[in-house]
């Protein structure tokens, strides 16, 4: 996978897919450590730390072993994207790239 200069789009290139066929995800998240304080519940009066915070599950299309190019989602500041292929039949993630 390669982000293009603009960050606006990613390319996949060819290569095997998976029976099935694959398709291709962007998740947003935001790096590093999040603390939030529990206002409710059973954890109520703690502070909970959380890393790498997914804020959005995008899908992208399909992808089926030749080459494409992929529009990405727009992120809040100081959000990054991770770009996964994920087989449909079977879930398992064949290809990952991030783009800060």
């Amino acid at each position: 996978m390669e982000f293009r200069e603009t960050g606006d789009r990613v390319g996949v290139g060819s290569g095997r897919a998976p029976a099935g066929g694959a398709e291709v995800l962007a998740v947003t998240y935001t790096p590093g450590v999040q603390t939030v304080e529990v206002r409710e519940g059973e954890n109520r009066g703690r502070t909970v730390r959380h890393v790498n915070v997914v804020r959005e599950v995008t899908r992208l299309g399909e992808w089926r072993g030749r080459p494409m190019l992929y529009a990405l989602p727009q992120t809040a500041n100081g959000d990054a994207v991770a770009v996964l292929i994920q087989g449909k039949t079977d879930r398992r993630i064949i290809g990952a790239a991030v783009k800060d």
